[in-house]
């Protein structure tokens, strides 16, 4: 029998694993999704990747979602005298959108209408926080600042805003370069940074139909999002807990418990969300990690994570693999007591819903439970029903039988699904045989076994999901 991880890992391509050979490697160490960070790469350079990834996914017949992650419009310092200069606690600086080379004493903002959004008493921070600044005054060409905590800054730094609201639009003209050619790839997801409300998402939707099928990622690292976070889900395929700037945007202390907010809203739709940020930061340079980023990662799980994104560790880091293969580990062992220690049972189990869907997966948990069920079977076309399924987090495997290769690999971030491709297939008998025969062939159950099988009739008609069966396996 196949012990499968529940909690799927994503991984960042970089530097450090862009090859063939190392992209292997991270995926035999446990990777079910990779990401490309456009902020790091050219357009072709991102194309080519994702190219040698999808060469590596068809060699190995794996579910792999392929993720394009846009940069997005963000507030950033500019060009320098020098290659860094130093942010001194008590001096004073300008921030002004004048083209201006930047120094200790003034620094160029490309948000023109930085003046208009804040007041003296305003704080400001640049490069994720590490240099904190305080609005003295506001004029028109410029912001005099106070340094309250000083630091070295490099060009190109990220500027952050907290609790004021920010009017950049989601998609750059750089981002729409790379959704035009990696459009015509073999991409599953886009993820769009800086995400401050639901329209933003539907806006971005109708420009990407346009180029094809895709799934759209929702990060969540701004206030404003979070202030429209359930609209944000509801109109998603995933929403991703970006912690380095939502811990920026916010107060540090408060994002343990954002995560699960966020975590939970996001099952409450079904929609598989994933955390980031710092979750094996050590193994940047260290073969192993500390017990707090251990404990991390349990925790993400025991919050109700569908994935982990490793994302410097595996892109920079001296220890991609390693890294990969100890997060694998960790879930694993997080995994055996996910079930004792859930909290989200009482809400569950009141759910009541005339939603035939939402019903009748709730209703392949009650019954998986009821009858200790080895696995649930469910075949899907856009891959909603085995999204709502994992959302109860059943004990037993989720099979998600599917004719189409898209589905297949973006089920590869739900939690607990083992998407298989089979054929299209006429009859419910003729599907529930098929399907049968292919999970046993994978080893996910065996001659005898009970499973509970869920599917449409008529077969292979998108939103149909009506029927129940549980069945022994031949």
């Amino acid at each position: 029998m196949v012990n499968m991880r529940k909690t799927k890992i994503i991984c960042t391509i970089g530097p450090k694993t862009e090859t063939k050979e190392q992209i292997q490697k991270l995926i035999e160490a446990g990777s079910n999704a990779l990401r490309l960070n456009t902020s790091h790469l050219t357009v072709q350079k991102c194309v080519d990747l994702i190219r040698t990834i999808n060469e590596v996914r068809v060699d190995k017949g794996l579910p792999l979602s392929i993720i394009v992650d846009l940069a997005g419009s963000k507030i950033r310092t500019g060009s320098l005298l020098s290659e860094q200069i130093e942010m001194k606690r008590g001096a004073t600086v300008t921030l002004t959108s004048e083209p201006v080379v930047g120094s200790e004493s003034i620094l160029h903002i490309n948000y023109s209408k930085l003046a208009n959004r804040v007041k003296p008493g305003q704080k400001i921070l640049l490069d994720d926080g590490k240099v904190e600044l305080k609005v003295t005054k506001v004029q028109n060409k410029g912001i005099k600042c106070d340094v309250i905590s000083g630091g070295s800054i490099t060009a190109q730094r990220g500027v952050n805003i907290p609790n004021v609201d920010i009017d950049l639009p989601l998609l750059t003209d750089e981002d729409m370069e790379f959704i035009k050619a990696c459009s015509k790839e073999s991409v599953d997801y886009f993820c769009f940074s800086f995400v401050r409300d639901a329209e933003s998402i539907v806006e971005a939707r109708k420009v990407i139909s346009s180029f094809g099928d895709f799934g759209l990622i929702a990060k969540i690292e701004t206030a404003q999002a979070l202030n429209d976070l359930e609209r944000i889900c509801e109109v998603s395929d995933g929403v991703l807990v970006a912690r380095g700037d939502l811990g920026v945007e916010t107060a540090l202390e408060e994002v343990p418990i954002l995560q699960k907010r966020i975590t939970a809203m996001a099952r409450d739709h079904a929609v598989p969300v994933i955390i980031a940020t710092q979750m094996l930061e050590s193994m940047l340079e260290n073969p192993t990690p500390t017990r707090a980023e251990i404990a991390d990662i349990a925790n993400a799980i025991f919050d109700g994570a569908d994935a982990l994104l490793l994302t410097s560790e595996t892109a920079i880091g001296n220890y991609p693999v390693k890294s990969v293969e100890i997060m694998s580990k960790t879930a694993q062992e997080a995994e055996k007591w996910f079930e004792d220690l859930r909290h989200d049972k009482p809400k569950l189990e009141n759910i009541a819903t005339k939603d035939i869907p939402q019903a009748i997966a709730k209703s392949c948990w009650d019954l998986s439970k009821c009858i200790g069920a080895k696995a649930i079977i469910t075949s899907t076309a856009s891959g909603g029903t085995a999204r709502r399924i994992s959302r109860f987090r059943p004990s037993a495997a989720i099979i998600a039988t599917t004719p189409e290769e898209k589905t297949f690999h973006r089920l590869s971030i739900v939690w607990g699904v083992a998407p298989i491709v089979i054929p299209q297939v006429n009859t419910t008998d003729v599907m529930i045989h098929v399907a049968a025969e292919r999970a046993k062939a994978s080893g996910f159950v065996r001659t005898g076994d009970v499973v509970i099988v869920t599917s449409g009739v008529p077969c292979g008609v998108v939103g149909t999901t009506n029927m129940i069966k549980v069945h022994e396996v031949e």
